[in-house]
């Protein structure tokens, strides 16, 4: 072949997939060595096979049938971006006239939770061609190729080791029980009640300043506002992302960098916020950072979860700060459409309290700051301070004491849907948010925080215009 001239080709061999696959590794297309013998990354110096199979544990296989065999057994499906191109020997960068592969029948036929692309052309490819017809994001990881010989194999080890998540985990989007409704459907072809795809979207990341003292500090809490939510509050400040589904795809890599540059622009902690339906793909992006994020990671939450989804974070998650919203299971469900909220609230604060321990405090630049721990946040509601009292008398009765802090808010304003119940569409007064702080501390509940009054104000919801995503 003339120096440069370019050969029609059409991808000589199929995709490698079963049911059972749970990742999609996607390459360029084959190299001339590849499309020779018939199969994926066959030149001799191209390391995916020494690596895939290192983070596997397993020998590397030799021959074809190994490798499908290997394939098949770990769970990993293999396909390539293009499926005919015009293209200059192995050169992906001579590549024209591609023609993208329809990766559908792998996605239908499989279990696939994430996809992964090997190499920037790749992932290129996949971005230009295929993102934009299935919506779903995918993670940019270092070509195995000869041509990135500037990575050594350690650096590969430890950019790659992240696709194994999905190997060992249980969680899935593909039936998907991740929070109390227990939806049980396939979130990359429907969606379930919380409306969320089977891939993170993400709506805003910033440090944000409005949280409790010891969180947000002096620099601000590296907030992560998750779209979507599995409660329908009626109130909900954020409903433009919680309820509307405002928001961008983020693939578990990106999450990963998010979670990086928010560490660098001083935050004291990254904060995730209605992460729940979300947990198999922030679980891969945390993994991915230990070792490299060394501040503390909350996780901000409606309480309305399952405590295997808090069990499977603990490893993760340093600080809990959980609403409770309601005792009564008739509120539950006229204003969030939750009955059954505060059973699996009061379970999800017991094991939250369970794993986190006793309360930790470091001091920074004269600013405390909560290292582990739980908070328990309740916002007074108008016309049901009853109902708030209950909740104390519950936490003060129930609880260890000296395991958690209180936060009772006074911030309540009439968002989204609340004018449509006449007794919750006013901001609360003083006469009720001082009933409950009184009770709060005729019950002891004095560890944590009281809001001022004037702390009811529209200002507080951070806007949403996709900043850090």
């Amino acid at each position: 072949m003339a120096k440069n001239e370019l050969m029609h080709v059409e991808h000589p061999f199929p995709a490698i997939y079963d049911k059972d696959s749970r990742i999609l590794i996607l390459g360029s297309f084959p190299s001339v060595k590849s499309r020779e013998i018939n199969f994926f990354y066959g030149h001799p110096r191209n390391r995916f096979w020494k690596l895939i199979s290192h983070l596997c544990g397993e020998a590397c296989p030799e021959t074809i049938e190994e490798k499908t065999a290997f394939l098949h057994r770990n769970h990993i499906a293999l396909w390539d971006t293009i499926a005919s191109c015009d293209i200059h020997a192995s050169s992906d960068s001579s590549i024209k006239n591609a023609v993208p592969n329809d990766l559908t029948p792998i996605l239908n036929g499989s279990r696939i939770e994430a996809i992964y692309t090997n190499g920037n052309a790749s992932y290129q490819l996949y971005e230009k061609y295929i993102r934009p017809v299935l919506g779903i994001p995918a993670t940019k990881l270092p070509s195995t190729s000869p041509a990135n010989a500037a990575s050594k194999f350690d650096d590969l080890v430890n950019a790659w080791r992240r696709v194994t998540f999905h190997l060992k985990s249980t969680l899935s989007y593909r039936e998907c029980r991740l929070c109390p409704r227990n939806c049980g459907v396939d979130r990359l072809k429907t969606r379930g009640y919380c409306q969320s795809p089977a891939y993170a979207v993400a709506a805003r990341a910033a440090l944000h300043p409005w949280e409790e003292p010891c969180i947000s500090g002096g620099r601000g809490s590296g907030t992560v506002f998750f779209t979507g939510c599995t409660l329908r509050c009626c109130f909900c400040q954020n409903y433009k992302i919680s309820q509307e589904g405002f928001g961008k795809p983020v693939s578990s890599g990106r999450l990963s960098e998010i979670f990086l540059e928010l560490q660098e622009k001083g935050a004291h902690n990254i904060n995730l916020v209605t992460a729940a339906m979300y947990a198999p793909t922030v679980l891969e992006a945390l993994e991915a950072v230990r070792g490299k994020l060394t501040i503390p990671v909350v996780y901000n939450s409606g309480g309305y979860e399952k405590p295997e989804i808090i069990r499977a974070l603990a490893p993760y998650v340093s600080v809990w700060l959980p609403d409770l919203k309601y005792c009564s299971p008739h509120l539950a469900k006229k204003y969030s459409g939750a009955e059954n909220y505060f059973e699996y609230a009061s379970r999800a604060i017991r094991t939250m309290i369970e794993v986190a321990g006793e309360p930790v405090f470091e001091t920074d630049n004269d600013t405390t700051l909560l290292q582990r721990g739980v908070i328990i946040r309740h916002m007074v509601l108008p016309s049901h301070r009853d109902d708030s009292i209950r909740l104390l008398e519950w936490i003060a009765g129930e609880l260890p004491k000296g395991k958690y802090l209180i936060s009772i808010m006074s911030q309540y304003t009439p968002f989204y849907h609340s004018t449509d119940f006449r007794e919750i569409s006013r901001r609360i007064t003083s006469f009720e948010y001082n009933r409950v702080i009184d009770a709060a501390i005729e019950l002891g509940l004095t560890e944590g925080f009281m809001q001022e009054k004037s702390s009811a104000k529209e200002e507080y919801t951070p806007p949403f215009e996709l900043d850090g995503i």
